[in-house]
């Protein structure tokens, strides 16, 4: 069977290095990423923290892929990635950080610091509390392990549900999950343990300000992705992100936009922009306070869902920070995932439009749809209208921005065929040249345009993106998704066609499915209402992959 090197590299989810080198490991040719995973955890389970399992890896393109937290599906073929050392797979550890308080004082548990769990965000409450009594069983002595109680922060009353998912609990050490030991009646003194917890943690040390402390600056966040595309493709995208900003804060002083909201396909940018936009916000503008709330992580068990999600994240309530009297921004990343929670459109966002909450402003970032048909089936509040205005899309305009890659962000070797033909979807033009890097390697800077035209023009490169996965409509990616569903195959087939053909589809009379189709990428509603492929690639992979002719 033929084999090939795969280059692989351990991180931590924070981006910290397990181990200072790159690893190889030699895979079949067609090994699919679950196959790697495990092959790569028997090279390198020496070096992993104790009780890290094989389940809880997971695996990135690359490191770029690895700062946007877009993980390979296990079942998805490995491909090219890895090939180069220099651009290696990315295998990320898990961790979540705990912290063992006193129940009754709040001091540090039997003088310990704080250590890393090896959970991911999907585990629940439960699976922490299991390995905790394991890791810390010498200085628990007689406490039960039912009697821990598990918290988001010191300041929490009500404890995690045992069923809890960790989400973004623990993510980092600041934002450590709290244990409440209680004390055990003429139970001896405690001593640390030397080797039962994570070693990884004596690395820190214990922190001075208590986590319970709601201060402004708990809510000036620099997320750490400071770059939308790192590595072999960087782009800082400043003149968007200006324009979004002038938006926000007018360079004449005036009232911007309450609100905007951002709708684009998967993989153009939407995370990065609004990571860039935070970054910008607090380079430029230090005196308003920002937060940035992923809606994934938004627990099923919450009832309001964005607002226990705020406080999980940043041990303070939304109505705390709504009350501080700076100027606040509210970045919301994956909106899509909190249609349904009615006192984020009809309470927040719309006191937000009229002026209810003073100086704020909300940036909404989202794949599909609009929520005012979520709200409509709630009918718990009146609902709230995002006018024509505060809509953005992929496509910018004359006076309004739009997502989409500029000519002017992409480096010089990104030569206009590849912008011109990805039409400014930075997913796109990122697999493209990466494709061709790996496909020319150093020829790619002296290859002539003809060559080049050909490299464009060929399947291997249709077949690259197919591979991609993510809102790629490919016939067993769209098969899958009828199956999943329940959906008649031939009808969203019919379509996609009638979309490939270019038929006017609206989404006003939106039944099944043409919903599903933008919810799974493979269209997407522009801010007029149409449907329409991401772009001519996306509409291209699917008539040569599903046309006979």
């Amino acid at each position: 069977m033929a084999t090939k090197k795969v280059w692989f590299k351990l991180l931590y989810k924070d981006g910290e290095e397990v181990v200072p080198n790159v690893t190889s490991v030699g895979v079949p040719r067609d090994a699919c990423v679950d196959h790697f995973r495990k092959v790569a955890y028997k090279k390198v389970k020496t070096a992993l923290p104790a009780r890290v399992s094989v389940h809880r890896l997971k695996a990135f393109a690359s490191r770029d892929a690895h700062q946007q937290q877009s993980a390979l599906k296990m079942s998805a073929e490995l491909g090219d990635f890895g090939q180069d050392a220099d651009d290696p797979v990315v295998v990320q550890v898990p961790e979540v950080w705990v912290r063992l308080v006193d129940a009754e004082s709040g001091a540090p548990f039997a003088d310990t610091d704080p250590a890393s769990i090896p959970l991911t965000e999907g585990d629940r409450v439960e699976s922490l509390r299991e390995i905790v009594v394991d890791a810390y069983r010498v200085i628990l002595g007689d406490v039960s392990p039912y009697s821990l109680k598990f918290y988001a922060n010191i300041k929490m009353q009500k404890p995690l549900h045992p069923e809890a998912q960790i989400g973004l609990l623990g993510g980092t050490l600041e934002t450590a999950v709290i244990i409440k030991v209680p004390s055990v009646a003429g139970s001896p003194k405690r001593k640390r343990p030397s080797d039962d917890v994570d070693p990884k943690a004596a690395k820190h040390t214990k922190a001075d300000v208590p986590i319970s402390t709601v201060k402004e600056n708990k809510f000036r966040q620099l997320f750490s992705n400071n770059q939308c595309i790192g590595g072999s493709f960087e782009t800082q995208r400043t003149l968007t992100v200006e324009k979004f900003y002038r938006l926000l804060f007018p360079d004449d002083g005036s009232l911007g936009l309450p609100v905007i909201s951002v709708r684009a396909p998967p993989m153009s940018g939407k995370t990065d922009m609004c990571c860039l936009l935070n970054n910008y916000i607090v380079a430029n503008n230090p005196q308003v306070l920002v937060t940035h709330i992923a809606a994934s992580y938004m627990l099923d068990s919450d009832t309001d869902k964005f607002m226990a999600c705020f406080e999980r994240q940043f041990g303070g309530t939304f109505t705390q920070f709504s009350s501080l009297s700076r100027e606040k921004v509210v970045l919301i990343d994956e909106a899509e995932m909190a249609y349904r929670d009615a006192q984020l459109w009809a309470g927040i966002a719309k006191s937000v439009i009229n002026g209810s909450i003073p100086r704020m402003r909300i940036v909404l970032f989202s794949s599909y749809g609009s929520f005012n048909n979520f709200i409509c089936e709630n009918r718990t509040r009146s609902g709230v209208d995002i006018r024509p205005e505060y809509r953005f899309g992929l496509r910018g305009t004359a006076v309004k921005p739009g997502l989409e890659l500029t000519r002017g962000g992409m480096k010089a070797e990104a030569v206009d065929v590849i912008w011109s033909m990805c039409g400014g979807h930075i997913g796109l033009a990122h697999a493209t040249l990466r494709f061709l890097r790996l496909r020319l390697g150093h020829a790619l800077h002296t290859i002539d345009a003809s060559s080049l035209s050909v490299e464009l023009h060929s399947r291997d490169l249709l077949v690259h993106l197919g591979s991609l996965k993510r809102g790629m409509p490919t016939p067993e990616a769209v098969t899958s998704m009828a199956k999943f569903t329940g959906l008649s195959e031939a009808k969203v087939a019919g379509i996609l066609n009638e979309v490939a053909l270019g038929h006017t589809v609206l989404a006003n009379d939106m039944n099944m499915e043409k919903g599903h189709l933008t919810r799974s990428g493979f269209l997407y509603e522009d801010e007029n209402r149409h449907i329409q492929f991401a772009s001519d690639v996306h509409k291209t992979l699917w008539l040569n992959s599903s046309q006979k002719h």
